[in-house]
């Protein structure tokens, strides 16, 4: 049996005034990931990114986020469709034996989500 296991998290949060572009966001999430779980990005086997045109604005925004991930010579694939999609890849990847570590890099908008959170959804369906 295949054992899958998260070995490290990262999280940046951009504040308004904030100068980093996304590309530069990326890098230093992915970075700091690796660092906290002691994997070196030559050790990698696969890059996992979900990453959506409509949430960056731009389009094909693989093409330029792909390498701050980490995916510069590397296996990458992106899921267009949510971070749960793009998980639920990289462990069946690992799961397959396809692959064995994997780096998921994801990124999003809070302004993306309802400021009042759950509550008021739940009340309204």
């Amino acid at each position: 049996m295949t054992l899958v296991a998260i070995n490290g998290i990262a999280e940046t949060i951009r504040r308004n005034g904030e100068p980093e572009n996304l590309e530069d966001l990326i890098f230093a999430t992915a970075r700091q990931a690796l660092a906290v779980s002691g994997v070196e990005r030559s050790d990698l086997d696969a890059i996992v990114i979900s990453a959506s045109d409509q949430t960056d604005g731009r389009a094909i925004s693989s093409m330029l986020t792909a390498g701050p991930a980490g995916a510069f010579l590397n296996y990458e694939i992106n899921i267009a469709s949510s971070p749960g999609h793009a998980l639920a890849n990289a462990y069946m990847m690992i799961r397959s034996k396809f692959r064995k570590r994997v780096l998921l890099t994801t990124w999003g908008r809070a302004s993306e989500c309802a400021v009042t959170g759950g509550v008021e959804v739940a009340e309204r369906l």
